[in-house]
């Protein structure tokens, strides 16, 4: 999906900025959620005389742009973090694609808006629908004189910031909302909103809140699975695991951790856990599980986990899962079906997996094929629990 909205922006704006560009107009330029666009980035980062920085947090995006064969410059400097460029400031272009989380894509263009020097041109992009019919009306609010435009389905907007004509409050509020920060949680999809019905990050709260432990909240941003609350289906498993007597032993893993809530959960209900990885695409995630899980037997592991994974040692006694199942907007089973091959791959014999997944997702032909054994452990409120023996 993102790599469709730069090819947008290349159909409606690529020339103009490239031109821009080998004019010297545009010497410093930054990608915020880069995607390894083949056609535009390469000529991109050829017509400039300055450097290019690409930001990409989610691990398949950073791995593509990485792999990219000899076509981009050593010019290109690619992170994996924002905070890698929120001191830099002074771009003469910012160009980014928008997310479907309203929060996420309102901080970036927060961050955008800080690091552009003044006449600076920003783009920002997203598909209609995953947050494109907002981007207008955000930017709009912030000050920003829009040039729209649609191609493939994706909103297209092209602006020239004017630091006097901005509203530096608003942009300010939603640069602050969308850092880490830590979050109260109730178990309550509702938790973590205002009266206003906006998310909530619990700003009161400073780093001499986090307990790690049972009850306590979590630190957290906007991007994240579930950012603002406990899913219902990872509550659920904990509680079936708890009520079914598990008990987790030996080396495990936690495939797509989030922001910690099954691993904080399984290693404050088992001292036999000798080790415990913690793997998720999303850097954000890596980066706050550490804040969230006080326990010296947590190992976090930044990877995409529908490819085998190297950084983890193998074979593992146990796996815990609730596996991705969205594609932005659309249901897709594929990165599920691909994290229970990889946990296939990674178990001993014998080795167990234990997952949670909405009850109409087809997993049980593949967990069969790949398991000797597959239980299901309990179902209800539209979730599945099983357990797999390999």
């Amino acid at each position: 999906m993102t790599q469709s909205v730069f090819e947008s922006i290349d159909y409606v704006l690529g020339d103009h900025l490239i031109s821009r560009c080998e004019d010297g107009d545009l010497r410093r330029v930054l990608i915020l959620n880069a995607a390894p666009a083949p056609h535009f980035l390469p000529r991109l980062a050829a017509a400039i005389s300055g450097d290019l920085d690409c930001v990409q947090w989610f691990a398949p995006k950073y791995d593509a742009l990485s792999a990219m064969p000899g076509s981009l410059p050593p010019s290109v400097r690619l992170h994996d973090s924002c905070d890698a460029v929120r001191d830099g400031g002074d771009y003469d272009l910012v160009i980014c694609a928008g997310t479907k989380q309203k929060q996420e894509t309102r901080h970036l263009i927060a961050l955008a808006s800080r690091l552009l020097t003044d006449g600076g041109l920003f783009v920002i992009a997203a598909a209609n629908n995953a947050g494109g019919k907002q981007l207008d009306k955000d930017c709009k609010a912030c000050g920003y004189v829009t040039e729209a435009y649609s191609k493939h389905k994706n909103r297209v907007l092209l602006m020239e910031k004017r630091a006097g004509s901005l509203d530096a409050d608003l942009l300010e509020k939603w640069y602050a909302a969308g850092q880490v920060s830590y979050c109260d949680k109730t178990g309550d999809d509702k938790a973590g909103r205002n009266e206003a019905g906006d998310d909530k990050i619990g700003s009161d709260k400073t780093a001499s809140d986090k307990t790690g432990g049972k009850g306590a909240g979590f630190w957290t941003c906007p991007g994240l699975y579930g950012w603002s609350k406990i899913d219902r289906g990872s509550a659920f498993f904990i509680e079936t695991l708890r009520a079914q007597g598990v008990t987790l032993r030996g080396t495990g893993a936690d495939f797509g951790c989030g922001y910690g809530y099954l691993s904080r959960a399984i290693l404050d209900d088992s001292e036999q856990i000798d080790r415990l990885y913690a793997i998720d695409a999303d850097r954000r995630a890596v980066d706050v599980i550490g804040r969230n899980v006080d326990d010296a037997r947590l190992s976090a592991v930044w990877a995409d986990l529908t490819r085998p994974c190297d950084a983890i040692a193998r074979p593992l006694d146990f796996i815990v899962m609730n596996p991705p199942f969205h594609d932005d907007k659309a249901t897709a089973i594929d990165a599920g079906q691909a994290f229970i091959t990889q946990a296939a791959a990674c178990l001993k014999g014998k080795g167990h997996l234990y997952m949670v997944a909405n009850t109409h997702l087809p997993y049980e032909r593949l967990l069969g094929a790949a398991f000797t054994s597959v239980t299901a452990l309990d179902t209800a409120h539209g979730f599945k629990v099983i357990c797999a023996v390999k």
